[in-house]
């Protein structure tokens, strides 16, 4: 009885153990993805009227969130002047990323980025050979925040051209990321090591 006891007890720790095991696997997938973020200040190519800032960039919230790395990019205000802004607009200027992309796939594209106001808080995004997408357009202005763009990108492994470009001006980027994970990033992301191609 004793030795039938013990083997029901050695089966039953058997079982929990690999339920505990198994139930790992599940979760693990759930926060799978590639994912690749970097700094905006890392463009390969700039054109006016974006500027590359040194430094830190400090939000206007209660507690204060600064820029992350080394700086940001940014359209200053009334740099568009009377320049027509917004859906119709093919004003000047983007920034540039060589993005490397571990795998093929549907990306996420994410922007940390600082708003002034309703008429400051876009720019256009646009693979190379694509057409452009819109970013932003929402109402959390003078506080660091995620933006994404609604439609997916198709991006293929290894090096992947995609332009930030000017749709209104007073805009200010720190970080970019794309992912395949449905997870929204928070704060400062830390830079993924290489990125950005030369």
């Amino acid at each position: 009885m004793k030795r039938k006891a013990w083997k029901i007890g050695l089966l039953a720790a058997a079982v929990a153990a690999a339920g505990c095991w198994f139930g790992r696997v599940p979760a693990a997938q759930a926060q799978s993805g590639q994912t690749v973020t970097w700094e905006a200040e890392g463009a390969a190519k700039l054109e006016t009227p974006f500027a590359k800032r040194s430094g830190k960039k400090n939000d206007k919230r209660p507690k204060p969130q600064a820029s992350s790395g080394s700086g940001y990019v940014e359209i200053p205000n009334k740099a568009n002047g009377d320049k027509k802004e917004g859906e119709g607009s093919q004003l000047p200027g983007l920034s540039q990323y060589k993005v490397n992309v571990p795998a093929a796939g549907a990306y996420t594209l994410w922007a940390r980025v600082l708003w002034p106001d309703g008429c400051g808080n876009s720019f256009w995004v646009q693979p190379a050979g694509r057409s452009r997408l819109l970013l932003g357009e929402d109402g959390t202005y003078d506080a660091w925040h995620w933006v994404k763009c609604d439609t997916k990108l198709a991006l293929q492994k290894g090096v992947n051209v995609i332009d930030v470009k000017n749709r209104e001006d007073g805009v200010i980027l720190d970080q970019l990321q794309v992912t395949t994970s449905s997870r929204t990033p928070v704060g400062p992301v830390a830079p993924t090591s290489g990125a950005l191609a030369n």
